[in-house]
């Protein structure tokens, strides 16, 4: 019920922040936002790529009463040129996640969508250079092959392993990296591999 998801997003607001004063912030926020709950989260991103276009979708919800947890996210969308489209992200709760599309994310309000550029991968080669960096189907992550650095929930961390990090990996495994925009994140350690 509402109780029960109230407390979890305590939990998990105290837990991200790992310091008092934001904790504090954090447990505060929820409370405000606990009185005007909603039932669905925010949503508005109904962008389609176009035929072999690779977008990457930056979404955030401050300001929204109901979900202070989340603030910021970020997911990658790809069209192939036979029109089947695919929508990747990371989180914490279930790891890399495949969509249809960024319409299906519902994490916050699209702040921007940015064109990271064109690949000619089909949908299936796609999905495994995300299975590689997932660590999924026993394959080795592709980012120096070390299992501590795949996108599983397990090593998922608000701070620093999120889905920021998943998202400028997989645009740097495209070759997309040049486009990435630096205010979303500076690319530590991009390209040392």
């Amino acid at each position: 019920g509402t109780m029960k998801q109230f407390l979890v997003c305590m939990i998990l607001a105290i837990w991200a922040c790992r310091e008092a004063w934001c904790g504090a912030v954090g447990s505060l926020a929820l409370v405000v936002s606990f009185k005007k709950w909603c039932a669905q989260p925010p949503h508005d991103c109904t962008h389609i790529p176009q035929w072999n276009e690779v977008w990457l979708y930056d979404f955030n919800n401050l300001g929204s009463p109901c979900w202070g947890v989340i603030t910021l996210h970020t997911g990658i969308g790809y069209t192939d040129g036979l029109g089947r489209n695919r929508y990747y992200m990371f989180g914490m709760t279930f790891g890399v996640s495949t969509l249809l599309s960024c319409t299906e994310d519902g994490t916050g309000y699209l702040r921007s969508k940015v064109l990271l550029g064109y690949s000619n991968h089909t949908v299936d080669e796609m999905d495994q250079v995300v299975d590689r960096l997932a660590g999924k189907k026993g394959e080795p992550c592709s980012y120096k092959n070390d299992p501590d650095d795949c996108f599983t929930p397990d090593n998922y961390d608000f701070s620093i392993w999120n889905c920021n990090y998943f998202t400028a990996w997989l645009s740097d495994e495209l070759g997309l990296w040049q486009n990435y925009p630096q205010y979303i994140w500076d690319g530590r350690g991009i390209g040392k591999r």
